[in-house]
């Protein structure tokens, strides 16, 4: 999954360079907030299945069961599906002018209508692969449709430039169905069942719809500020707070996205059992800091040149915030692992509530800062948020599971925060030492991830394999430690 996420990170640059330069800061801006406005519409109407049926197929290990489950999946996402792709179109108007300030772009959201179906379907075909742990087809299914989406959207840019937009958006939930009905398709043949009662249904649905509406609060959250700042500061910055926001997300998402890919699973499976749901908890948060932290560093002390290489120097102001959300991501590289817990137990009401939570402080500091220091006040609120959920998710896990942080968390956590902070505000005054000093800092805390990862016996086969050829592991520092 992680190989997978790398793929898809280096597909997401070249899609991000090419409409940076077809496009500019505006176009960008537009593009975020049209994909801003399908997954909160897809997040409503897919009351959240996709992550709930996840968690239920994986708990259960009869065959039967599971084939139930999937026949529900299916029957629910197929409902959702029309109703969202329906509802989008019915209230293209009032949508248009709520989002885009011009009802007379309604045309442009009944367009949408189309993502929106997709993006809810692709999300039922991903579950039963992530459900069934079939980790490999997953990985398979996110790199094509990722290949798939760029080539589609790209050429759509080229040919039609503005007017291609709407074909970008739709581009790639269009290849992520189609990249995963094909994996999905090669599965083996389910036991029949016969019809699905509720029964099978209403678990979904009972922790579905509270994991829907903290999802909301999320794309609501995302796209007010997106809002925000087009409104207040205007277009060009709104592209340059998309344009970091792609960045923060996208470099980070080689961590993330194989740990809601496969941790979940594992995770539910062992809920139960105190002592290996701690276990669980900070071998994954452990690994994912060692995992990202090199990445971290890299991206904070290159920060100005990765926005001009990526993007364009119209994008200038993206740095700063790209900043801000760098340290963010530190704090939700650990508070993830944590928050999967309230997932696990099913504990919906709680997911919900610590959503809305988290989204008010974000909004907070948002709206009392953003006149003061511009799209800065994103990268900030993004910052306080993230530490208000992390103390809270942490208090959760100790209530409920006896869970305490282990000291390599506790080190890797203080250490991150500390040199990305002061890479930040050494770069921001002096772009040059803080490129000199974070490379060096990048460089030295590669090398110890890699020892540490090689001790943990953490390391993915291909990376062995090389180091085998090249003798690394015949240092005598980690032959007594590392398993051959």
């Amino acid at each position: 999954m992680g190989g997978a996420s790398a793929i898809n990170i280096v597909v997401g640059l070249v899609r991000n360079k090419a409409t940076a330069l077809i496009l500019g800061p505006a176009g960008i801006g537009v593009i975020g907030l049209l994909l801003g406005l399908v997954a909160t519409i897809a997040g409503i109407a897919g009351l959240g299945i996709g992550n709930a049926a996840v968690q239920q197929i994986a708990s259960d290990d009869d065959t039967m069961a599971q084939a139930r489950a999937r026949r529900a999946l299916w029957q629910l996402t197929l409902a959702l599906t029309l109703t969202g792709a329906l509802a989008t179109w019915f209230l293209r108007r009032p949508l248009a002018g709520l989002v885009l300030g011009d009802e007379h772009k309604s045309w442009q959201v009944g367009w949408l209508a189309i993502a929106v179906g997709l993006t809810i379907w692709s999300a039922g075909l991903v579950a039963v692969l992530n459900g069934l742990r079939r980790l490999r087809d997953l990985a398979g299914a996110q790199v094509l449709g990722a290949l798939l989406g760029t080539i589609l959207g790209i050429a759509a840019m080229v040919i039609w430039h503005e007017d291609g937009i709407l074909a970008y958006v739709v581009a790639a939930p269009l290849a992520a169905v189609i990249a995963s009905a094909w994996f999905v398709a090669r599965l083996p043949r389910q036991p029949a069942v016969g019809g699905v009662p509720w029964l099978v249904m209403a678990p979904m649905l009972q922790l579905g719809i509270p994991l829907m509406m903290g999802g909301i609060m999320l794309s609501l959250g995302a796209l007010a500020i997106r809002a925000l700042i087009g409104t207040r500061i205007g277009a060009a910055e709104l592209g340059s707070f998309t344009a970091a926001w792609t960045l923060s997300v996208t470099y980070v998402g080689f961590v993330l996205g194989a740990m809601g890919t496969d941790y979940l699973p594992r995770l539910t499976s062992v809920i139960g059992d105190r002592q290996a749901a701690c276990l669980s908890i900070n071998e994954q948060a452990e690994i994912s800091l060692l995992l990202a932290l090199p990445v971290m560093l890299g991206m904070q002390s290159a920060a100005p040149w990765v926005v001009w290489l990526l993007y364009s120097k119209e994008f200038a102001g993206a740095v700063d915030v790209l900043r801000w959300l760098i340290v963010a991501d530190v704090l939700k590289i650990v508070a993830w692992p944590l928050g999967f817990i309230i997932i696990a137990q099913a504990r919906a009401k709680s997911f919900l509530a610590l959503e809305v939570a988290t989204l008010g402080v974000t909004l907070g500091v948002m709206i009392l800062l953003v006149d003061q220091v511009g799209i800065r006040a994103a990268g900030i609120g993004y910052c306080a948020s993230y530490l208000f959920y992390t103390i809270i998710v942490a208090a959760l896990a100790y209530r409920s599971l006896g869970w305490r942080p282990t000291n390599a968390m506790l080190w890797l956590t203080s250490a991150g925060l500390a040199s990305t902070i002061a890479l930040g505000f050494l770069g921001s005054f002096n772009p040059l030492a803080g490129l000199l000093l974070g490379s060096a800092a990048t460089v030295l805390t590669g090398l110890y991830s890699m020892y540490r990862l090689l001790q943990l016996d953490a390391m993915p086969d291909i990376v062995l394999k090389a180091l085998d050829m090249i003798g690394i592991r015949n240092i005598s520092i980690i032959n007594d430690t590392v398993p051959k």
